[in-house]
């Protein structure tokens, strides 16, 4: 049976892609840098990207790696730890290594991008075959940034950012897809159904969630902003996902909203 190991699987997108691999009969590894809490149906890597201390436990008898990592600082550390897994996954013999991307990054200025762009280069001159998949915002990313940026009495959101967000599940769908068929090399775009503002968003997830706060337009300079305000981390000829943001609002919140349930964002304030 082929073994998957999944760095980032204790993460939102993470956990999805090692549930759904579990449910096409793969033999999961999750790496993490904590020890493994609770019982689980995954095997269990404690290792040190940064380091390399664990790596080559963590990646014996691994036949596709997963990188879908990241640090909690816009990826300050993420080539190392790139570079790092794909030296220790070619002295294992690992066979096949999926990067995950971002849709945009080759046209953004944004450092993160570019560090995701620089990632893919150190797969590609790896001497392992890769291939890399890029993917728009996730719904729960949307969902944070809402929620962060309406906390206070008076709202302020970038009204006029663009995003074709999508919904973790049908994301990790395929990687599931790529982890089978093991194609090469940088993929088409993957993203959601529609291309939407914030302004959009906004609206869909007030009225899903019965709030009326007023939020007023912020204006934010730089590289991420350009990135957003133009529409470069969209790819509409790519409408891959088909779960709107209608519907994942209405599948999140629209029970909590009839029990006056409170439902906090699927990613952590912390990162």
């Amino acid at each position: 049976m082929t073994r998957v190991l999944v760095t980032g699987g204790t993460g939102v997108f993470g956990r999805k892609i090692v549930s759904h691999l579990l449910e096409k009969g793969y033999t999961v590894r999750v790496m993490s840098r904590s020890p493994q809490r609770g019982t689980t149906n995954v095997e269990w890597a404690q290792a040190q990207m940064l380091t390399g201390e664990g790596l080559p436990e963590a990646l014996q008898a691994v036949d596709v790696v997963v990188h879908a990592a990241t640090d909690r600082q816009l990826g300050k550390t993420d080539i190392e730890m790139t570079r790092r897994l794909l030296e220790q996954a070619k002295i294992a013999g690992v066979g096949y290594f999926l990067f995950i991307s971002i849709v945009g990054s080759d046209k953004s200025s944004f450092s993160y991008h570019k560090v995701k762009i620089t990632c893919e280069a150190l797969a590609r001159n790896s001497g392992i075959p890769w291939s890399s998949l890029r993917f728009g915002q996730f719904y729960e990313f949307i969902d944070l940034i809402l929620y962060m940026l309406t906390r206070l009495p008076i709202g302020f959101l970038p009204m006029n950012w663009k995003s074709q967000p999508m919904d973790t599940g049908e994301a990790a769908d395929q990687v599931v897809r790529a982890v089978g068929e093991r194609p090469i090399g940088l993929q088409p775009d993957i993203t959601g159904p529609e291309v939407l503002t914030f302004k959009d968003m906004l609206r869909e997830w007030q009225q899903t969630r019965g709030t009326h706060k007023l939020v007023l337009n912020l204006p934010v300079p730089g590289a991420l902003s350009t990135a957003f305000r133009h529409g470069l981390l969209t790819a509409p000829d790519k409408r891959i996902g088909k779960l709107t943001w209608a519907q994942w609002c209405r599948i999140r919140y629209g029970h909590a909203r009839q029990t006056g349930e409170k439902v906090s964002p699927a990613y952590s304030l912390r990162g």
